[in-house]
């Protein structure tokens, strides 16, 4: 909207145009007033700016918009009214697809390892989780929830959708998956929640302006992979207390449960010398994540093992299952062109020839999705087939699957993090501890670590910086290690200039040369620019708090002791601007970050948590669940001065800022709360009081307190 008059009108020396305001100041006229408003673009506004019409064209337009007045105020109180008028703008059906949960199918679909869609969230049990994300998009417009493959992340968004969608939310899902760029989301007074799932291919910046465009009626829920290794798990669950809903959840519904598994396993089964589902479901309650208890469930590595087996006997398809897996993980989780992948095999053997006759063999063998999403049906699943096939194969075929990755790799096809992504996810499923020697060679590591220069993106330098923290130790003569030693100057300007996408990554790099090498850590640690890093840190709208403190964690461990006083001069006005800043949505992220550098400056640290405490008050009325995630073991150690490894005692600033917090907490709301965390605790804890029978009176009684 445009003032036809501006607000801000500059002096005016036109007759006709005083003699005219002079009219409408008699008359009651408001500049503020819909009789002063017109529609205007945003090109035409800049350029009227505060520039004056004539007093023809005033008249003009002021009638037209008086005209409307009568029009305009209905439609006010009609959106006033209980029964709103709303508009819609329609999606573009192109990127967006409309979620209706009207298909529902039965458990097997989860069972069998399978990606977990909209179709499954009736029959799938409901993690805490769920809760949590609903509770979140109520306080803010946008949720990134993010794990790594196979902990459950991607149910959980859907049934919180469905959820939403039950309430008289609109759901629509980004579906232009082969190219994630930054979509625009309609803005519609109807409530409308949009999800982007495989968001780990978007960087921080598009991220950041997506949610930009979030509103009070316009939520965005983000699914992102991370790899285990590569980024801190936010996820909203533990994997280990999500496999024990499964584990309860499944043995309740053991007769539904029984005949899926029995398809999959003939060993499972009520008839006699029959295993009873039982057995394997508590040997599935060991499982690591919600994806490796249903593999456990249904056969485990036997079935797989026979699946895969059988898919060798066609055509060498166990070769291009791995193929597949493998450019499906090194890009993210990423669609693979499956006539690409045949074209870069062929060139490492042109006897290999396969056409669509192979892909949609492999998608009737449920090993594929389809023959429009070639992926394997699960990341999980693809990690599984690549170990089978290194187990199973011969020499000669996995140097053809080594050679292709190389060539993609040294072609720019694959990005370095990819690689990452390949030796972490691998761990677990085979023998070998470390895979970098197995799938990088000397030629990669030169070809990704030559030339740093031009690696300009943040999405492009943290993938460095994982990728020759994954090479630092290899047994080549130029590894990570040798190639930090030639960019030292490069990598200490990256460094200085990071950023929340960046910063994760330089700490894990730190981390690995304070590890490796203790006398060159803090010769490196000394030559940041420490200036330039926290005004880095300070410039940015919303800074990733978790980490940032990671990175100044890990530097200040590697400083010299002499350098400590310079650096905490330093932090202490940067946590005194920070603490002006801090609100309910960001109180846990900022004590994070307290828990990280409390160690260098104390004082500070407690002085800012004190002064915070009306925050935390509130934090706590608004959001128990989420606030009873705060007291975990860095805030118990470093803010509240817990001795919980023994040897430590507590200071004054520790038990002053202890005491402190537990006045702000509204003990009848947090009790409930504690109860339902610590519930499946005291189960365990009951199972383990059979230590205690040899224990001494003595030593029971000293402990009663601390139990009670």
């Amino acid at each position: 909207m445009d003032h036809i008059i501006p607000s801000n009108m500059g002096e005016c020396y036109d007759d006709e145009v005083k003699q005219y305001l002079l009219e409408l100041e008699k008359a009651g006229f408001i500049v503020d007033s819909i009789e002063n408003y017109l529609p205007s673009c945003p090109a035409c506004n800049i350029v009227k700016n505060n520039r004056v019409y004539t007093s023809a064209n005033l008249r003009f337009f002021h009638e037209k918009a008086r005209v409307h007045v009568d029009e305009i105020l209905k439609r006010i109180d009609a959106l006033k009214a209980e029964t709103k008028e709303s508009f819609y703008e329609p999606v573009d059906t192109e990127l967006w697809e409309e979620l209706d949960f009207s298909y529902q199918r039965n458990i097997s679909h989860a069972i069998m390892g399978y990606r977990l869609t909209p179709a499954d969230v009736e029959a799938c049990p409901k993690f805490p989780q769920v809760e949590r994300i609903e509770k979140q998009l109520m306080i803010v417009d946008h949720v990134v929830v993010q794990g790594e493959t196979g902990c459950g992340k991607s149910i959980s968004v859907y049934q919180a959708a469905y959820d939403l969608h039950r309430k008289g939310w609109k759901v629509y899902r980004y579906k232009a998956i082969e190219n994630l760029n930054v979509p625009m989301i309609p803005y519609n007074t109807e409530p409308s929640l949009y999800i982007i799932d495989d968001a780990q291919r978007l960087s921080e910046k598009a991220i950041e302006v997506i949610t930009e465009q979030t509103r009070l009626n316009t939520k965005i829920l983000f699914a992102k992979t991370i790899s285990p290794a590569v980024q801190h798990d936010t996820i909203l669950l533990t994997n280990k207390d999500a496999v024990k809903i499964l584990h309860d959840n499944f043995l309740a519904r053991k007769k539904e449960i029984t005949p899926i598994v029995h398809q999959c396993d003939n060993q499972i089964g009520i008839n006699f010398m029959d295993s009873p589902i039982e057995r394997r479901l508590e040997g599935a309650e060991k499982a690591a994540t919600p994806w490796q208890f249903n593999y456990i469930l249904r056969g485990g590595w036997q079935t797989m093992k026979e699946q895969y087996q059988t898919i060798c006997s066609h055509h060498d398809c166990g070769l291009l299952a791995a193929a597949i897996a493998v450019f499906q993980i090194v890009q993210l989780d990423n669609c693979v062109n499956y006539r690409w992948l045949c074209n870069c095999l062929r060139r490492v053997d042109s006897s290999l020839a396969w056409d669509d006759g192979d892909l949609q063999y492999l998608v009737s063998q449920k090993i594929v999705l389809s023959v429009d999403d070639v992926r394997i049906v699960h990341m999980e699943s693809a990690k599984v087939i690549i170990a089978q096939f290194l187990q199973d194969a011969s020499t000669e075929k996995k140097k053809m699957l080594y050679t292709a990755i190389e060539t993609s790799f040294v072609e720019k096809e694959i990005m370095p993090l990819g690689l990452v992504w390949l030796c972490n996810g691998l761990l677990g499923y085979t023998f070998a501890y470390r895979h970098e020697e197995t799938f990088i060679n000397e030629k990669m590591i030169s070809s990704a670590l030559e030339c740093l220069k031009d690696v300009e993106t943040s999405h492009a330098r943290a993938g460095i910086a994982f990728f020759m923290e994954k090479v630092f130790t290899v047994r080549y003569e130029k590894n990570g290690q040798w190639y930090l030693d030639k960019h030292e100057t490069l990598l200490l300007d990256w460094i200085a200039h990071a950023d929340s996408e960046t910063a994760y990554a330089y700490s894990h790099l730190i981390n690995t040369l304070f590890n490796t090498d203790k006398k060159r850590s803090p010769r490196f640690t000394q030559k940041v620019d420490w200036a330039q890093m926290i005004q880095s840190m300070m410039q940015e709208r919303r800074p990733n708090l978790y980490a940032w403190g990671q990175l100044f964690n890990r530097l200040i461990c590697s400083l010299p002791k002499q350098g400590d006083a310079r650096i905490r001069e330093m932090l202490c006005p940067m946590i005194v601007e920070m603490r002006s800043k801090t609100v309910v949505s960001n109180i846990a992220e900022l004590s994070d970050f307290l828990c990280s550098i409390a160690h260098l400056a104390p004082t500070c640290v407690h002085e800012t948590v004190r002064k915070l405490l009306p925050i935390y008050r509130e934090y706590f009325k608004k959001d128990m669940i989420h606030a009873i995630y705060l007291f975990n073991f860095k805030f118990f150690l470093y803010i509240c001065g817990m001795s919980l490894l023994g040897g430590h005692r507590a200071t004054k600033e520790e038990r002053e800022t202890a005491a402190a917090l537990v006045e702000v907490l509204p003990v009848a709301e947090f009790a409930p709360q504690f109860q339902i965390v610590f519930r499946g605790i005291g189960k365990a804890f009951m199972k383990s009081c059979v230590l205690w029978d040899n224990m001494t009176d003595r030593k029971l009684r000293k402990l009663s307190p601390q139990l009670t």
